[in-house]
Order: C-alpha cells, then sequence, then structure tokens
C-alpha cells in the first residue's frame, strides 16, 4: 500500500476528515484510481473503525 493511503486510513481514523480531503486528492493526483482509494484507504479505515 502507498504511503498517502496508510495516511489516509490514519487521519480517517482521526476524524480529520479536512485532512482525508486533502490526501484524498493527492492520491488522485499520484494516478492511484478512485476504486483503491476507496478499498485500501477509506473503507478499511471505516472497517476498523466498525470493529471497535
Amino acid at each position: 500500500m502507498s504511503d498517502v493511503l496508510d495516511q489516509v486510513q490514519i487521519f480517517m481514523k482521526k476524524g480529520k476528515s479536512k485532512d482525508v480531503q486533502a490526501l484524498v486528492q493527492q492520491a488522485l493526483d499520484e494516478g492511484i484510481e478512485a476504486s483503491v482509494i476507496l478499498d485500501e484507504g477509506l473503507l478499511a479505515a471505516m472497517n476498523e473503525i466498525g470493529i471497535r
């Protein structure tokens, strides 16, 4: 997984929505597909939050 997706997960878990938004844009700018950002970044973090 890329560093930016790791950061998306970290900030998502902390509830830092503005940071997450900027990181998602950065990932898109780096050429990471939206589906990968969603699956490996956002949904992975939400899954961990849901388990807690």
